[in-house]
């Protein structure tokens, strides 16, 4: 493909999502009629690929759906809105790969919120015992029928999945644990060492752990400059309440600004590359302290920093080798 070269144009296309990896993108167009349709462009192989959705609502008449890529982005996931709907007891999620194979079905309890690494494979939070669990669901797609099987369950949060699907993450109050995601079994931990502003995430295989160290009552302090400015109750049809909040943190976020100059608060990313995660070896570690508002071009950006080289402007990725601690 010659550089600059305009691949997908359409001024009525209503959604559109590009691969993290950059391999493939899709489109939702309205068509004649009021139904619309599904176009995948899977620029490695060259391939565009068209699904016809029928009388699917676009972005401009309600979000009826959301379309997003599988974790491992190999298919793109049609998924009802009214997932969060109390009243719904199942919904139907559509997979369409971007190899252009057959879509795939799959009709989800929504008991759990569900992640798909792919239609083969996915992820639910669950409440189990008064706490919650993560499980692992497989699926086998047969001449049109499909059965699922619970392959494993842990006793904590659901976090994220890695990119390949190797490596699923979850969490509690004090342990952030890296699972095989094959086994469900713990091959890292990482202990928070304080329970303050604590973060997880990841991107491109590395797992960024953020939190915060300074005087408890110093935190305390700040923290308790938090003023919530609406609360709204809704009663849901199954007689539950929910009560949603909206908080302003103003004068706690210049609180913490204030002991951050005065060297009484700082914020860091530990940074572990699960890349180079093996049989008892952790994975390469590296750590940056961030401040307020952190983007790559703040230098306290977890995965690199911008600078001018050669009067040009370029990112310039962390080298994990060179900052382990």
């Amino acid at each position: 493909m010659c550089t600059g070269q305009v691949v997908y144009q359409n001024r009525e296309a209503t959604r559109f999502g590009l691969a993290d990896d950059g391999t493939s993108y899709y489109v939702m167009e309205p068509m004649a009629g009021g139904v619309s349709r599904l176009l995948i462009r899977n620029l490695d192989l060259g391939l565009e690929t068209h699904h016809d959705l029928g009388e699917l609502q676009t972005v401009n008449e309600g979000n009826a759906y959301v379309v997003r890529y599988s974790v491992g982005h190999s298919e793109v996931v049609v998924q009802p809105f009214d997932f969060f709907s109390r009243s719904a007891r199942s919904r139907e999620f559509s997979f369409f790969p971007t190899d252009g194979s057959e879509p795939r079905r799959l009709t989800v309890d929504l008991r759990g919120l569900p992640r798909f690494v792919s239609s083969y494979e996915g992820y639910f939070a669950l409440t189990r015992g008064g706490g919650l669990a993560m499980v692992r669901h497989e699926y086998r797609h047969e001449e049109g029928e499909v059965s699922v099987a619970e392959r494993w369950s842990r006793d904590l949060t659901l976090g994220p999945i890695s990119d390949d699907g190797n490596w699923v993450v979850g969490y509690s109050g004090t342990e952030v644990h890296v699972l095989d995601a094959s086994t469900g079994e713990t091959v890292f931990v990482h202990r928070w060492s304080t329970p303050v502003d604590q973060s997880l995430r990841m991107h491109d295989g590395r797992l960024v752990l953020g939190s915060g160290t300074g005087d408890a009552e110093q935190i305390a302090r700040c923290r308790g400059k938090r003023e919530v400015v609406t609360r709204n109750q809704e009663d849901e049809p199954d007689g539950a309440v929910t009560t949603r909040y909206i908080v302003d943190v103003t004068g706690e976020e210049a609180c913490f600004a204030d002991l951050r100059d005065r060297g009484l608060y700082r914020t860091v990313y530990d940074v572990y590359d699960l890349r180079t995660l093996a049989d008892g070896r952790p994975p390469d570690h590296y750590q940056v302290e961030y401040g307020e508002n952190p983007h790559c071009g703040s230098g306290d950006d977890p995965f690199g920093s911008l600078e001018v080289r050669d009067n040009e402007l370029v990112f310039v990725p962390h080298d994990s080798r060179l900052q382990q601690r």
